[in-house]
């Protein structure tokens, strides 16, 4: 997908998960999305991947070269509850973006808010606020992360969410050149658990990766 100009409300581009039982193969990988101009939008987005006995499975996606103005997300990985199964995501790089004035996050890497069935523990709409949850899922492994000379400007909440799992965090996530800024009126700080990697060059730190 390339060369294109979106503006929506919803997912900008998306990749779905595909699993044991699916018609194209068990898993949606090898996907290259550049040179794309979005206004509004909720993200170059990978999922929402729910576990499952079938193994839902995206790997091996590049989003390059994307402009985003005023996006509600723009870095977007998410995924669902679940408590059987499994699901990977795994070899994900969003490279040169100019995100500019994020009317949400800039940046969410963890669990799809949502509002959900009876029963069920959804991340909230109103998560990192005081009082609001959002459980992560130890079943669905995001691993080999990759945000490379991404420039977020006048974002409006806080630089962004990047929730991993207590006992299966996000394996190898690196920030390389990830700057951020923006009047952030909920904290100038990432809301940031359960990551293991690296931060080089990048403001703020998200002040939470454990080294590899």
């Amino acid at each position: 997908v390339e060369n294109s100009t979106i503006q929506n409300f919803d997912d900008a581009v998306v990749v779905k998960p595909c699993n044991e039982n699916s018609y194209w193969g068990p898993c949606a990988q090898d996907i290259l999305v550049r040179n794309m101009q979005v206004t509004y939008g909720v993200g170059m987005s990978i999922g929402s991947v729910t576990p499952g006995l079938d193994v839902s499975c995206i790997k091996n996606v590049t989003f390059e070269n994307v402009r985003f103005q005023y996006p509600l997300k723009a870095v977007y990985i998410k995924t669902n509850p679940g408590d059987e199964g499994s699901a990977l995501i795994d070899g994900i790089t969003f490279r040169d973006f100019t995100v500019e004035g994020a009317l949400w996050y800039p940046i969410w890497i963890g669990p799809q808010q949502q509002t959900t069935g009876p029963g069920e523990s959804p991340c909230s709409f109103f998560y990192p606020l005081a009082g609001a949850s959002c459980p992560t899922n130890p079943l669905v492994t995001i691993s080999n992360i990759l945000l490379e000379n991404v420039v977020c400007t006048g974002g409006v909440l806080l630089p962004g969410v990047l929730l991993g799992n207590a006992s299966n965090p996000i394996y190898n996530m690196t920030f390389r050149n990830v700057q951020n800024s923006g009047r952030f009126l909920v904290s100038p700080d990432y809301s940031c658990e359960g990551v293991v990697g690296q931060v080089l060059d990048s403001y703020p730190d998200p002040g939470c990766f454990s080294p590899l």
